[in-house]
């Protein structure tokens, strides 16, 4: 399996749509403190973009041991978030697909795929709550 080593620029974009969804999400974060005062999940945004980044870098790092990336911090500067709920979907997946290893299992190097699979599982069911063959549809 290959692993894509992301520019910044991807985990700068999520972070700009989950700040843009702020307490919405506080919920995969089982609300924390101040989760509902502006810019209250921020920190928890960063924390997880951050460890999401370093966990990519180590997989890179795992499967190709003669380009090694040294881990940095990410600078969190402005870019212009994803324009729809789909891309930031597919963004998060293209990250989930990094963290399993060849064998199919999850990667140990990141406690918050768990979490990942939780957001884009959350965003999906967004998106097909908003279709309208799911309002038409009366099956139960």
């Amino acid at each position: 399996m290959s692993v894509i080593l992301y520019e910044d620029e991807k985990f700068l974009k999520i972070y700009q749509n989950l700040t843009i969804r702020g307490s919405e999400l506080a919920h995969l974060w089982k609300y924390p403190k101040d989760w509902n005062k502006f810019n209250g999940m921020d920190y928890h945004f960063k924390t997880f973009l951050s460890e999401l980044r370093r966990a990519n870098t180590a997989t890179w790092n795992r499967q190709y041991p003669d380009a090694l990336v040294p881990l940095t911090t990410l600078d969190f500067h402005c870019v212009l978030p994803y324009p729809s709920t789909i891309q930031l979907v597919k963004s998060l997946q293209g990250l989930s697909y990094n963290l399993i290893d060849n064998d199919g299992n999850e990667s140990n190097l990141c406690n918050c795929a768990k979490r990942l699979h939780e957001l884009i599982y959350d965003l999906m069911s967004q998106i097909i709550s908003n279709l309208p063959a799911y309002h038409s549809c009366d099956v139960w």
